[in-house]
């Protein structure tokens, strides 16, 4: 598949329905820039009440609702891209049933739960990197014979640059999974990385040249929609291995 078949066949998928993508992907923003207000509001008393020790409180409380809030929408929205993909139906309706699914929303946090573990693991030794990299060039400034320091730090400065390459290319084969997650909800988390990790092989140079050419315009109408729908476009393929599962919303919602 190539560039222009890629978006050819995204502007198919979101033909006519550009305002449930819209509408989809709005809600866990809603979400998000609620519970922000609330903990502006909430910083702002406990400030005015003399109790800035509860303000770190406040914004963990936040970050947690703000985790477990966006499960529903998260798998609701990889539902509804990947039956646009596959041209199935995807009316707002099911998408509302499957927000009403408790037992589905657990598999997902679970599988979330996977990726924000790995890539924490991941991205743990490029900040052990960066910080090496800041104390060398600070060590390099002070001393006059700097010229080891300035050495060591352009190793440092090679071997993150490489592993932030290893980084983009695991993550890459692994954040697809949200998205496969509505095709298999009975797989588990590690299987449904490893399928993720298969669906990519070969897409992930058409994946960053789509990425590329969608995200200076984000925040345009349809913009977000149509990134995610290039993405529900790429794993959208029948591959022989996918177990008996009824493709029904109301049976997904009743997992």
């Amino acid at each position: 598949m190539k560039l222009r078949e890629l978006e050819a066949r995204t502007g198919q998928a979101l033909h006519g329905c550009r305002g449930e993508s819209t509408v989809v992907l709005i809600l866990p923003l809603l979400g998000w820039g609620i519970l922000l207000l609330f903990e502006l509001l909430g910083r702002h008393f406990c400030l005015m009440q003399g109790m800035p020790g509860l303000v770190p409180w406040i914004t963990g409380l936040r970050c947690l609702a703000g985790a477990l809030g966006s499960v529903p929408f998260c798998s609701g929205a990889a539902w509804w891209f990947m039956q646009a993909a596959a041209g199935e139906g995807n009316s707002l309706s099911d998408y509302c049933t499957l927000l009403r699914s408790p037992a589905l929303h657990i598999r997902a946090a679970r599988l979330y739960g996977l990726l924000w573990l790995a890539a924490g693991a991941l991205l743990l030794p490029a900040g052990v990197c960066g910080a090496g990299i800041r104390l060398l060039l600070h060590m390099a400034l002070e001393q006059a014979d700097c010229f080891w320091y300035l050495f060591g730090s352009i190793q440092l400065l090679a071997l993150l640059a490489l592993w932030l390459w290893l980084v983009c290319y695991l993550l890459s084969g692994m954040i697809p999974a949200v998205l496969l997650f509505a095709v298999y909800p009975f797989r588990s988390p590690f299987a449904l990385c490893r399928l993720s990790f298969v669906r990519m092989q070969g897409k992930r140079r058409l994946l960053l040249l789509h990425l590329l050419r969608w995200l200076p315009l984000l925040l345009i109408p349809g913009g977000a929609a149509a990134m995610c729908m290039g993405l529900a476009v790429l794993l959208e393929e029948k591959d022989g291995t996918a177990e008996t599962c009824d493709t029904d919303p109301g049976t997904r919602a009743a997992v």
